[in-house]
């Protein structure tokens, strides 16, 4: 209460107070003093007089002082404050945290009850708010401060206040998971509705079930609570959020089911409580649902069952699975792309799962055109390919799953097969293990003719020789016979390991790659813009390939194929272009081309003068960098760049 003016009014109250009887004394906890009715009253009208004495500076010293009283649960002083006309009622920063004493002695750990009667004593309001809205019941309750709410509440403190986020009182207790059953009872006892839920539609079971009160939820089901209200934001009921992470109380679930809650209600997104259990590896809930009737065939809206959400776990749950394969729960159910859990656990690279649901299938029987471990999802990948493609490198479920039949050879609806996949992933340890225990095209294109020897070039950000080492000690072909030669020449992604190498910096790699010997037939093939065989013409100095549709020359002798020079002059060339002026560029070229002196080319590949030529037939002729690069190539099998004008003229007449 604040300073009065009205003098009248302060007569009016006290001839209503002297209606009271004024020689009964009782006893009170006032630092364990009796205290005089009489006394206190004729304190307090002379508090508020001398109140009216006092100066601003020396009121807000005393309020001060009873503040630090009051926090300090200072008895004494704060009974000798109020006495001298301090207010009961102060407000703390009005405008900002607009605390009361009250508020103070509810709250960080203080709670005492006796310095609450006092304030109450001397007019302190009982249902204070501060700027959230909050009233000193809300943070006897959070604090769990028993015998100071019981005063509050016996001052007239509303159990049912709301703050500004409207809770009540017992949902802040709840919030704060240290509620004693002893102050809910009080609560509710008091009158605090136990079916009132706040704006997000949470009720007191709804956070008993979430956060494991086990008595409180007892409590609020004893007194009436509706045991299947939804929150109506994503059709939460008190049973779904009890199998929760962080939750998984057994005693709630079975007070929930024994209550009459439904394990058939289903969220917004179209999961039950038995999927919650599953997925947050709660096996025993799982049972107890399964026990009171849940239904194992019901999907979310990704058609994922609860043997699917099992081991969508990030701990695959092997306990719940067990005891869903136990069950008879479809090991074989697809979700909405086709997959199964099988497909699930080995992205998951869960072996143990893996094998679980596999010696399941196999004690069925073999169905070959149903077969667990050959099933394929939408994109047409098994669980071969899934593991193989996925986030973590998993080589012992690739064992597992080739152990099991699984086809090394399929390919996916991209042409992609298990190892292209892998690859790309950069999933070394699966790799390893497909080259070493399953067949193999080590030079397997995908749909847009990438081998694996271009997918691990394309996924890797840094040079890391392990992955390609691998894939060259197995034979992998490092150019690209097959590729129309336009195609890969025209900053298509279809270039050559090498080309890729070259644009992409990896100085290294493509130092590796040109000291490698290919095969004879992959470097003639080189020359051919179709990759067609050109063994015949080995002996001759200058070829035609009469099914494709430009000449190619033949790049030297037949003996110089096992160095290669033809491939030093495509990295060349890449080099050159790869920035779209060939100054810039050349300098590395030169210093990369200096690195294979050894090979015997380096200075026929520095004389590949080509800037002046470019230029000139780009402005003479409009030519792309394709048609650039054949007649570079023919003038450097003749050592005569000047020629070039020629060339062209002899290539195109040939062409019509």
């Amino acid at each position: 209460m604040c300073e009065c003016d009205d003098e009248d009014d302060e007569d009016e109250e006290h001839e209503a107070e002297d209606t009271e009887d004024e020689g009964k004394r009782e006893e009170s906890d006032h630092g364990g003093a009796p205290v005089d009715k009489d006394l206190v009253r004729s304190a307090r009208d002379a508090a508020r007089f001398k109140r009216r004495e006092t100066s601003d500076g020396v009121e807000a010293d005393l309020t001060r002082e009873l503040v630090t009283a009051v926090s300090g649960g200072d008895v004494v002083t704060v009974r000798e404050l109020l006495e001298r006309g301090v207010p009961a009622d102060a407000c703390l920063s009005p405008s900002k945290s607009a605390w009361s004493l009250l508020h103070v002695s509810c709250t960080e750990g203080r709670g005492d009850k006796r310095v609450v009667e006092l304030l109450l004593d001397f007019g302190a309001d009982p249902n204070a708010t501060t700027t959230d809205g909050m009233a000193p019941l809300h943070f006897c309750a959070m604090e769990s401060h028993i015998e100071c709410a019981r005063v509050l509440l016996d001052g007239g403190a509303d159990p049912n206040k709301l703050d500004s986020e409207g809770l009540n009182p017992l949902l802040r207790a709840c919030m704060a998971r240290k509620v004693q059953f002893e102050l809910a009872d009080l609560l509710i006892k008091r009158g605090t509705r136990v079916d009132y839920a706040d704006p997000e539609g949470w009720t007191a079971l709804h956070m008993a079930a979430r956060y494991s009160l086990d008595r409180v939820a007892a409590l609020v089901l004893s007194s009436g609570a509706p045991v299947d209200m939804v929150i109506p934001s994503n059709q939460w009921t008190p049973l779904m959020l009890c199998c929760t992470e962080g939750a998984g109380s057994r005693s709630i679930l079975e007070m929930l089911i024994k209550a009459g809650a439904s394990v058939e209600n289903r969220s917004d997104v179209s999961i039950t409580a038995l999927h919650i259990a599953c997925y947050n590896n709660y096996p025993e809930l799982v049972g107890l649902l399964l026990d009171a009737g849940a239904d194992t065939s019901v999907r979310d809206k990704h058609g994922r069952s609860v043997l699917h959400k099992a081991c969508l776990a990030a701990q695959p749950s092997l306990a719940s699975a067990r005891i869903l394969v136990e069950r008879g729960v479809d090991a074989r159910a697809r979700d909405n792309q086709g997959q199964t859990p099988l497909h699930y656990a080995a992205i998951a690279g869960s072996e143990p799962f893996c094998k679980l649901l596999l010696m399941r299938d196999s004690s069925r029987g073999r169905n070959t055109k149903q077969v667990l471990v050959d099933m394929e999802d939408e994109k047409g990948r098994t669980p071969l390919l899934a593991v193989c493609e996925g986030p973590l490198d998993a080589p012992s479920v690739v064992r597992l799953l080739l152990s099991y039949g699984a086809d090394a050879t399929h390919t996916d609806n991209s042409e992609s097969s298990a190892l292209n996949l892998a690859v790309r992933a950069g999933n070394l340890g699966a790799v390893q293990m497909l080259l070493e225990q399953a067949p193999y095209d080590i030079n397997h294109p995908d749909e847009d003719c990438r081998t694996p020897l271009h997918l691990a070039l394309a996924g890797q950000s840094e040079f890391d020789p392990s992955l390609f080492t691998l894939l060259l000690e197995h034979d992998a072909d490092f150019l690209d016979a097959g590729i129309p030669r336009l195609d890969r020449l025209n900053g298509s992604q279809l270039s050559s390991p090498l080309l890729a190498a070259v644009r992409k910096d990896h100085i290294e790699l493509v130092q590796r790659l040109c000291g490698t010997k290919p095969p004879r037939q992959s470097g003639l093939a080189q020359c051919c813009p179709q990759g067609h065989d050109l063994q015949p013409f080995a002996g001759a100095e200058t070829f035609t390939c009469d099914v494709c549709c430009l000449p190619a020359t033949f790049l030297g002798e037949r003996q110089e194929y096992s160095q290669s020079p033809h491939l030093q002059r495509l990295a060349t060339w890449a080099l050159l272009t790869s920035q779209g002026e060939c100054g810039p560029a050349a300098s590395r070229a030169s210093t990369l081309v200096a690195s294979w002196s050894s090979s015997g080319y380096a200075e026929h590949a520095i004389t590949f003068t080509v800037e002046p030529a470019i230029r000139d037939l780009q402005q003479h002729f409009g030519l792309g960098s394709a048609e650039i690069f054949f007649l570079c190539i023919d003038e450097h099998a003749r050592k005569a760049p000047s020629h070039s004008f020629f060339a062209f003229q002899r290539v195109r007449s040939k062409q019509k």
